[in-house]
């Protein structure tokens, strides 16, 4: 059954017609905010599914005598379509009056349904509000009625004072019809002449049937007697059985092992005592605390032993705690190897720069530069020998393959210009000393050229000291001097670019040498001779060592102390259990020491042997009972029965003959009174044919007809109405069962510490995992809003599996405002979940719950 549109017209703060359209899915928000009218919709629905008012609700949405209710809902089952309204004169009602309301169409399956409905039954099942949530005493009276098939309250309980209504109709009958009979029985005695033959007639006739039911009852007392004889072959086991029973526990009391039967009363503690001593295991706990001391001693040495590898010690190490975490630590060891290879990188590099091959070049040069500078220097020309390449100094007349002097070669010019370039690149490179001495030597070599130029034109002239010397071998000697000199300047230049990439490289090495040193002092190895990765591998491998035994230490530890307190509990447990079962013992008279049960072997001795001999004696003891109860079944001839237990087999047989013979002949005698009984009644006939005699033994007659059927009548609707109380009590324990499991789950799938509900008693009890058991009355709001929402759910899922039953879709105000955020998520969850197959409608201001029904899908309408 399913509610598609609520349209309230002239109710509370409605004026005029606002339908609501339900969709048709198992589970639909209705979201709006505080006066917006969510409550109003729901309380009109109520209004129009109960066949009472409820006065109170009622009258909040308008004065008596003075508001007119208008307005209606629409319901869907079985593709039926029903719509309730408000009749023309709806108004505020008095107390528990009908709710002027009407059907369209008039004749309907869905009214028939709903029509009947009672009030509280809409109110405390079917309608969920944050306000009565936890009204549970009335939810738990209905969910108890509907447990039993009993959706009025009144339908079991009903038809049971109807049938016992009817049971005293048919007694009263029985007195009636034996106050008629007394009378015709006074007019019979009145009769003259036939009527008093007659009547001593009918005397002998109710004298022999007497007699033929007293021999009767002779002759099945007979058949008792034959069967009591044939059963003596079956019963003769129990005999005995219950004699040898007997002969033990007279023994046992002799030898003072006989264990009294109020020991029945402590035998489920004994047992659980028992059960707690089979926990116990004293030697393991003391042998695994024994071990973990070991562990903690072994593991304590190998710290030690990693300490002193490292030169330190645990405070100074856990100084850095990120050494602990491997994830940190591995990081920073990555990182450390990471500069140690950069290291490597920058000192291979170092190495790989030539320096010591420019630096003797550049030295075997200026050598001979210098010696060829010297011999240059014979020839006393007054010019540096690339001055003299450039412009000799020579006559007019001396050779004419003098230089031009306005035609100077380059070459000088050239290594002027590298070396400028060079210095200018030094510079740039922030190479100060090198740019200062490349630059001041192209400054010399700048100023020597300038006055090579003077000196030529002050004096012109070549003086040779041999003559035998022409100018062009001069002019040899000066190129090969200029050449040397060149080849000298270059291999200064090219030394210096060596010494700048030495600088560079140098810094590298310092660089990473100073990051590494950084990393290291992060985890405390910073100032050691660590930088060497081979060191710095064993130093790895034993602070990963030594740190990982520390946690293995703290987690030892733990443990040690664990198994310590298990020790010490154990050895507490044992002594509660001793006291215990001292005390126990000492209820049923048997008294026990300290010092008689020093562990727990000798208590569990003790009980063992105590369960046994009971258990073995309350078998004695139940056979004699077996016996005692096998002579109560023989309808009070037990005495009889242990006489004929007691006779040989042979007796036995003897007395059956016996027994057989006296039938026959009482069977021989009935059979003559029963003859004489058919004459008598044929006498009787005769005389009643010609009195009114015969009227009233047909009166009497059909009076005692009429007696035997209401007595008939009476004792079976005294029947059917104890058939009818056990199949309700029945059909409750049948049904129960699958609710409160149904319940269970539901509430058990959102709180988490809960592991189950007992809904049987007069007040729903909570048992939490941790054993602890609280009624309902002890939960928070949140406790019992989720509790009697599974209950009202448990109930519309039932109703439904009913195709005669009202199966009214579920009403939420706000329900679930009590629960936490958690508790929230999942109850919701849970209603989305149990809304398959069936409605609910759930009214709501939050926007929280609002989201949460967007996240599952579930359709909102925003009012």
């Amino acid at each position: 059954m399913r509610i598609v549109r609520i349209s309230p017209k002239i109710f509370g703060r409605f004026t005029s017609e606002t339908p609501l359209i339900i969709p048709k899915e198992p589970m639909v928000v209705v979201y709006g905010k505080n006066e917006s009218g969510k409550t109003t919709y729901l309380d009109m629905t109520v209004a129009l599914l109960a066949s009472q008012y409820d006065t109170a609700l009622m009258e909040r949405y308008g004065k008596r005598e003075l508001t007119t209710f208008s307005g209606s809902i629409g319901i869907q089952e079985n593709e039926e379509d029903l719509t309730v309204n408000f009749t023309k004169d709806a108004k505020v009602p008095a107390a528990r009056s009908k709710v002027p309301r009407t059907p369209d169409p008039k004749q309907s399956a869905i009214w028939d349904k709903i029509k009947d409905l009672q009030l509280d039954t809409v109110r405390n099942l079917f309608r969920v509000s944050s306000h009565d949530i936890s009204n549970g005493h009335a939810t738990l009276e209905k969910f108890n009625q509907y447990s039993l098939g009993d959706r009025s309250g009144q339908s079991v309980t009903g038809a049971l004072d109807l049938l016992k209504e009817r049971a005293k109709t048919a007694n009263t009958t029985v007195t009636r019809l034996d106050g008629n009979l007394t009378g015709f029985d006074q007019e019979l005695n009145q009769a003259e002449g036939t009527a008093h033959e007659y009547k001593k007639v009918l005397d002998r006739i109710a004298g022999n049937s007497i007699k033929v039911e007293e021999k009767k009852n002779t002759i099945s007392s007979r058949d008792d007697e034959k069967a009591l004889i044939d059963s003596c072959g079956l019963a003769a086991k129990p005999f005995l059985d219950a004699k040898l029973a007997k002969q033990h526990l007279d023994d046992a009391e002799r030898n003072h092992t006989l264990v009294p039967q109020s020991f029945a009363s402590i035998i489920s503690e004994i047992r659980t005592q028992k059960e707690a001593l089979n926990t116990l295991d004293m030697p393991k706990a003391e042998s695994d605390l024994r071990t973990l001391e070991d562990g903690v001693n072994a593991i304590n040495i190998e710290i030690q032993d990693g300490l002193r590898a490292l030169a330190t010690t645990q405070q100074d190490l856990e100084l850095y705690p990120q050494l602990f975490d491997s994830g940190s630590r591995d990081l920073i060891f990555e990182t450390i190897k990471t500069k140690f290879i950069s290291l490597d990188s920058a000192i291979e590099a170092r190495k790989s720069i030539d320096l010591a091959g420019p630096q003797e070049r550049s030295s075997e040069l200026d050598e001979l530069a210098k010696t060829a500078k010297q011999n240059w220097m014979h020839y006393k020309t007054g010019q540096s020998a690339q001055e003299f390449l450039i412009a000799p100094n020579i006559p007019d007349n001396h050779s004419t393959t003098a230089v031009d002097q306005n035609n100077p070669t380059r070459l000088r010019q050239l290594s002027i210009f590298l070396l400028a370039t060079t210095a200018g690149i030094s510079f740039a490179l922030e190479q100060y000393i090198s740019a200062t001495v490349l630059g001041a030597l192209a400054i010399v070599m700048f100023g020597n050229q300038v006055l090579s130029r003077k000196q030529r034109q002050k004096d012109p002239l070549v003086n040779l000291e041999r003559s035998n010397f022409g100018i062009e071998e001069v002019r040899k000697i000066a190129a090969a001097t200029a050449d040397t000199e060149r080849d000298a300047g270059q291999a200064q230049a090219d030394l210096v670019i060596v010494e700048k990439r030495v600088l560079e490289a140098d810094k590298k090495v310092n660089d990473a040498k100073s990051g590494l040193e950084e990393l290291l002092k992060q985890i405390g190895l910073g100032g050691r001779d660590w930088l060497k990765v081979d060191e710095f591998n064993s130093a790895v491998v034993h602070i990963k060592k030594v740190t990982d035994k520390l946690s293995d230490l703290r987690t030892a530890r733990k443990l040690h102390e664990d198994a310590e307190t298990k020790v010490q509990n154990q050895s507490q447990q044992l002594s509660e259990i001793r006291t215990a079962v001292i005390a126990l013992v000492k209820n049923i008279g048997i008294v026990k020491t300290v010092e008689e049960l020093p562990s727990k072997e000798s208590i569990q001795s003790l009980v063992d042997r105590l369960t046994q001999d009971f258990e073995e004696q309350e078998g004695w003891r139940q056979d004699i009972l077996d016996l005692d109860r096998l002579l109560e079944d023989k309808s009070g001839d037990s005495v009889l029965f242990q006489q004929l237990l007691a006779l040989t087999s042979e007796e036995r047989d003897e007395r059956r003959r016996t027994v057989l013979q006296e039938k026959s002949v009482l069977a021989q005698e009935v059979e003559e009174i029963e003859s004489q009984i058919r004459a008598d009644q044929a006498t009787a006939d005769s005389l009643a044919t010609s009195h009114r005699i015969n009227d009233l033994n047909l009166s009497i007659g059909e009076t005692k007809e009429q007696i035997r059927e209401a007595q008939l009548m009476f004792a079976r609707l005294n029947l059917l109405a104890s058939k009818m109380e056990s199949l309700a009590i029945a059909r409750a324990e049948a049904t129960k069962p699958e609710l409160h499991k149904r319940v269970q789950e539901m509430v058990v799938a959102v709180a988490a510490d809960w592991n189950s509900i007992d809904l049987t008693g007069e007040h729903p009890v909570v048992t939490y995992k941790n054993a602890v058991e609280v009624e309902d009355t002890f939960l928070s709001e949140g406790g019992r809003t989720l509790l009697y929402t599974a209950m009202r759910i448990a109930i519309m899922q039932q109703e439904a599996q009913d195709p005669k039953a009202a199966a009214l879709p579920l009403l939420c105000d706000d329900p679930l405002l009590h629960l936490d955020d958690e508790r929230t998520v999942q109850a919701f969850r849970m209603m989305r979940d149990q809304a398959e197959g069936h409605q609910i409608i759930y009214f709501t201001c939050k926007t929280e719950i609002r989201d949460l029904a967007e996240e599952m899908q579930i359709p909102v309408i925003d009012i």
